[in-house]
């Protein structure tokens, strides 16, 4: 590799795929050797990577921007867009003024798509063609109305000319969740972007995931980290003068192929399971939703493409299964419904407990928090340790800790085996077992948690910083199904009864078990781990009358009438439906003494309802 500075111009750069590239070109073991400007269209997301301090240089702004970028670099690297004209067109007119300026062809490297070799199935069969990324009179042929076709096919003009060096990959179908130092700082989407189309399809669709036709279609696959070795693979090529193919000629990498149909079952299961979904059978999509989102068609095709070409350069994936992509997609799903998770009601307000506690300072904490961008906050305002991202984030923290707090959620399978999974590591490394606020196994000392009804405004730091939502749980779910509705809902005659207890209460108790546990006291753990919390109870019926005509004052509902819950609503509000009694004695003999009483629940429903009003429509 020659030792001139090589002038990189990189579009695309806070994509996913564009930002794993990104990543790993800031590892390369030359990248003194590279003087890196990037090109990303938002102002917001170019000062935030400013801000990190990459030692590169960033460009925003129109394709004049673009043109001058190009004209003052050697590589010229585009992952923005496969189908983008305009800006394929300034990204040349640029490169011929470099050359016309060094007598030196700028090198391009293009990230097209296997679409290109896409049918017309929709859905309704598998096809045995299999195109190969060499054999060149064939893809020469494709017709220029193909995908990416249009973008393609002046390139090459370009490379035929003499003007510019240029190297198209078409990768396949790629998957996997991204990583990087833009994923880090929660500047770039780690999940792919098929994936989130598909989701958000399914719910806007009114919660049934959608097929294009019965989806017998077959997708070749890349793996996201793969698909980033081979562009390096393809960067170094070039970079090293190898005498390699380029204008019309094709690239691919390709590490397995799927039938659609069952990476979109996955899909739909997983969004089932996290609640995003009312079931997890699936419809065919109709010709009306196909014509409205017509990048459907897209998940429709069959195209299924071998890499000879890729291949010869050296390349070859780490994964080699289709299983490692459905394996992938639960994860994937996992991230994306929970990015831009707010701080949770009742950790937010405990974790401002624990920063205030007399021993504080001796203390490690480190918070998860799903979103990357809220944790950089909650960093830069608290000085906390954080961790965000996917499960395995959640795995490596729990395998650190002696003790785990989870106030994420009570339901969330997957998370829970992250961090059983973590301690259990801990556990067989060192042989002490770590402490969780929680869940019960043998592996770990656990204490089990049961709030009742929780009620009042949460306050602390977080909240001052607009990080947690300082309304209570169950107003905002009872609220937003009766804005939804038109009408408060209920079960019933509504006779079935709830305890209540305060939330500052419920943190009292929290910190009365988690000053035991670092003075070593010997309270009840494991199967006898079980605490209670109440102080009062309250008649389904009163509540929600008073919910209802507190709506109605406040302008929200258009009546005090409640009305009886019906199809999927009754399995989104079910629990409002039950009895949940309990006494506290376990709990109250470690020396917790709530203040509120059932009166106060009653005396503060209206505030709860403004500040969940107030929450909602500022977030």
């Amino acid at each position: 590799m020659s030792n001139v500075p090589h002038k990189i111009f990189l579009l695309g750069a806070t994509g996913y795929l564009g930002g794993t590239f990104l990543d790993a070109l800031l590892k390369h073991p030359n990248v003194a050797q590279f003087d890196i400007t990037v090109y990303i269209r938002s102002e917001e997301k170019a000062k935030q990577v400013e801000a990190l301090g990459l030692g590169v240089k960033v460009v925003t702004g129109g394709l004049d921007d673009v043109e001058d970028g190009s004209s003052r670099s050697t590589i010229i690297i585009n992952f923005a867009s496969s189908d983008d004209l305009p800006l394929t067109e300034a990204i040349l007119v640029g490169a011929k003024r470099a050359f016309a300026s060094t007598n030196v062809p700028p090198i391009i490297i293009h990230a097209s798509g296997a679409a290109i070799f896409g049918d017309a199935a929709h859905g309704q069969y598998a096809s045995d063609k299999i195109y190969d990324d060499a054999d060149d009179a064939t893809l020469d042929a494709l017709p220029a109305t193909a995908i990416h076709r249009n973008v393609d096919i002046p390139l090459a003009a370009a490379h035929d000319e003499g003007y510019v060096k240029a190297y198209v990959a078409a990768p396949p179908l790629f998957y996997g969740l991204a990583t990087g130092v833009l994923v880090d700082a929660g500047i770039q989407n780690p999940v792919p972007l098929g994936v989130s189309l598909v989701c958000d399809y399914a719910v806007a669709r009114g919660g049934v995931f959608g097929l294009v036709g019965p989806n017998k279609n077959i997708s070749t696959l890349v793996e996201i980290h793969d698909l980033t070795k081979f562009f390096i693979t393809l960067f170094d090529a070039v970079l090293d003068g190898k005498q390699i193919a380029g204008g019309k000629a094709y690239y691919s990498a390709v590490d397995g192929e799927v039938v659609t149909r069952d990476y979109m079952i996955k899909i739909a299961e997983a969004l089932h399971e996290f609640g995003y979904l009312k079931t997890k059978q699936t419809t065919e999509y109709t010709q009306e939703e196909i014509a409205k989102w017509p990048i459907l068609n897209h998940f429709g095709m069959n195209f299924r493409i071998s890499d000879s070409r890729g291949r010869s350069l050296g390349w070859s994936p780490t994964h080699t299964s289709p299983q490692d992509f459905l394996n992938s997609i639960r994860e994937s799903v996992w991230v994306l419904v929970n990015q831009g998770e707010k701080f949770g009601y009742l950790g937010g307000t405990w974790l401002d407990r624990i920063l205030g506690h007399a021993k504080a300072n001796e203390f490690d904490i480190t918070v998860y928090v799903r979103s990357p961008e809220k944790a950089k906050r909650l960093e830069e305002a608290l000085g906390l340790n954080t961790v965000s991202g996917p499960l395995s984030a959640v795995e490596k923290a729990a395998e650190q800790a002696d003790i785990i707090i989870n106030c994420a959620s009570s339901d969330d399978l997957p998370l829970t085996e992250a961090i059983l999974t973590g301690a259990k590591k801990q556990h067989t490394a060192i042989g002490v077992r770590p402490v969780l606020i929680h869940v019960v196994s043998g592996y770990i000392t656990s204490y089990i948690v049961y709030p009742a009804w929780v009620y009042g405004i949460a306050n602390g730091k977080l909240v001052d910083l607009g990080l947690q939502n300082p309304a209570p749980t169950a107003i905002n779910i009872v609220s937003s199904l009766a804005i939804r509705r038109g009408t408060l809902g209920g079960f019933g005659p509504m006779k079935n009864i709830w305890n209540v207890v305060d939330v500052l209460d419920t943190v009292d108790f929290f910190m009365i078990i988690f000053n035991a546990v670092i003075e070593g006291k010997p309270i009840a753990s494991g199967p006898d781990g079980h605490y209670f919390l109440e102080n009062g109870d309250a008649v389904i019926g009163d509540v929600f009358r008073l919910l209802a005509q507190t709506l109605h004052k406040l302008g929200v509902l258009n009546t005090d009438e409640i009305t009886e819950f019906e199809g999927e609503e009754v399995k989104l509000a079910y629990p409002f439906g039950t009895n949940s009694r309990t006494t506290s004695t376990r709990s109250r003999s470690l020396g917790w003494k709530p203040v509120k009483t059932q009166q106060d629940f009653f005396n503060g429903l209206e505030t709860d309802v403004k500040a969940a009003l107030e929450w909602n429509k500022t977030h």
